[in-house]
């Protein structure tokens, strides 16, 4: 298994990601065109406010300044009463287009949302299959080390026991006392006890000797009298 991990649907979290920020983007584009939109509302509905102030000004004519009914609306004052009109109706027109458009852009804002949503959902669940995919691979680096640890264990004291069989024991200072890498028996011992030894041997020698030569002169003696 290598060391470092790897992920079979890397490249596939990479493409939903990247048609994640596209649809991102196209909800933002779409949330500026309907700010854009609002705005021009509320200047259509200022408008609209204005022009009615205005045709309720000249709709109310001119008083006389000492108390009496208003005179009648003059010739010009009809004029800018049908301008005022005018506008007020091309600002309701104005009005309904900016709410039909306002709706569609809503409706299509609303769409690009879930198409949104639906593009995260689906790049979540690729990101959470590779969370579970590395922690699992980072469980069986673990298993994986413990054992290596293990073996090397085990390799290290079969190799010490090995070197104990063939070499002999080792001593606690890491000194081996016997063996074919240690000192003989008999370099062990000391001076007086090794010319015992060599007495010894000398008496041993001399007996077998002298036995040698009793029965050699007894065949002799054995033959001549024959």
């Amino acid at each position: 298994m290598p060391r470092v991990f790897v992920f079979e649907l890397d490249p596939v979290i990479e493409v939903r990601r990247r048609a994640e920020r596209e649809h991102m983007a196209r909800v933002a584009k779409l949330e500026r065109e309907r700010v854009v939109l609002l705005e021009r509302v509320r200047e259509v509905q200022e408008n609209m406010a204005g022009a009615r102030a205005s045709l309720g000004e000249l709709l109310g004519g001119q008083g006389t300044g000492d108390g009496a009914a208003p005179t009648r609306v003059s010739a010009v004052n009809m004029h800018a009463v049908k301008m005022q009109a005018n506008a007020s109706l091309h600002g309701v027109i104005a009005l309904q287009r900016a709410a039909l458009e306002l709706a569609g852009l809503s409706r299509r804002v609303e769409a690009a949302r879930a198409e949104l949503l639906k593009a995260a959902v689906a790049r979540k669940a690729v990101e959470e299959l590779r969370e579970r995919r590395f922690a699992m691979w980072k469980r069986e680096q673990t298993m994986k080390e413990a054992m290596e640890m293990d073996d090397l264990t085990v390799m290290r004291g079969a190799s010490v026991g090995r070197e104990v069989e063939s070499g002999g024991s080792v001593s606690s200072t890491g000194s081996r006392t016997s063996g074919a890498y240690g000192a003989s028996p008999v370099s062990r011992r000391g001076p007086m006890e090794l010319a015992s030894m060599s007495l010894s041997s000398a008496g041993e020698s001399g007996d077998a000797l002298d036995g040698g030569l009793d029965e050699a002169g007894g065949d002799r003696e054995g033959g001549a009298s024959e």
